[in-house]
């Protein structure tokens, strides 16, 4: 802030760029007397810890929870989130069943198992328009395709929250206040004014 005290009428944004650079550029580069170096070398000097990032398919099927259900045998299907799901008929014996799903993305939806948790087949919504046509065909195991769902893609409320951040076009290093008077284009006065901002 010092460094700043010439600056009359000071923009959060100048306030983000000037911090960044005043970090990367002094204080990581100026040598500290209680570790006898600069922090930018302690930290290379030190062990890796950095652990490898796993596959993006990976990651999609990690961040869901596990449900338990009753399965209709009327019908063989089961209610989630509102919707209806088949349950192939080579599981419709079983009275209640584990499905696994991440509430924003319904379009992969998994039937696991609830002793081992392994993934048996992906299960799909009803589909009542093409039931309502009254032709039916005879369903058994071998004519049911019970292998696990690929992931497609990244989920919607992801994709939309990486166009979103985009769309701003502004540098990664902070998060801009939109807010009238407060961010792009709004000016503020150094001191205490600064710190209510950020808080």
């Amino acid at each position: 802030m010092a460094l700043l005290e010439g600056q009359d009428r000071l923009t959060l944004d100048e306030l983000n760029l000037a911090t960044q650079a005043w970090t990367e550029q002094e204080y990581h580069r100026t040598v500290h007397s209680e570790i006898d170096s600069t922090p930018l070398a302690h930290y290379l000097a030190g062990p890796n810890v950095a652990r490898a990032c796993p596959d993006q398919s990976v990651l999609t099927g990690s961040f869901r929870i596990e449900v338990a259900r009753r399965q209709r045998r009327s019908d063989g299907t089961a209610s989630l989130a509102g919707t209806r799901f088949e349950i192939p008929s080579r599981y419709r014996h079983l009275e209640h069943i584990n499905l696994r799903y991440a509430r924003w993305d319904l379009s992969r939806v998994d039937l696991v198992d609830a002793r081992t948790g392994a993934i048996l087949c992906a299960v799909k919504p009803l589909d009542k328009s093409a039931n309502a046509n009254g032709q039916r065909r005879t369903l058994s195991a071998a004519s049911v395709d019970l292998s696990p769902m690929a992931p497609k893609g990244m989920p919607a409320l992801m994709t939309q929250l990486l166009a979103d951040y985009a769309a701003t076009g502004l540098p990664p290093a902070y998060l801009p206040v939109s807010e009238p008077g407060v961010g792009v284009g709004g000016c503020i006065d150094v001191g205490t004014e600064v710190q209510e901002a950020y808080s």
